[in-house]
């Protein structure tokens, strides 16, 4: 499935096919909502279609914040590479 920018002025089609079931969480996580302004969430899909194994949205945020802890120092060991 490609990515589809979510939004009040957008129509989204998802047939039966193309949902995969998640599984649960295998590791100690919590979920988190944020809310992201446009431009951002421009930014992410961006970032997306240039990583080049077409992760979700979710997966690139998770992506970013391991990286900028990474950069910072602190130990995200916790995370499967």
């Amino acid at each position: 499935m490609k990515h589809v920018r979510h939004g009040p002025d957008t129509d989204i089609e998802i047939s039966k096919e193309t949902v995969t079931p998640m599984a649960p969480p295998t590791r100690n996580t919590t979920g988190v909502l944020v809310r992201l302004h446009a431009k951002t969430l421009d930014a992410i899909d961006d970032l997306i279609v240039k990583e080049g194994d077409d992760p979700s949205r979710p997966e690139m945020i998770r992506r970013i914040v391991k990286a900028d802890l990474r950069a910072k120092g602190y130990d995200v060991r916790e995370w499967v590479d």
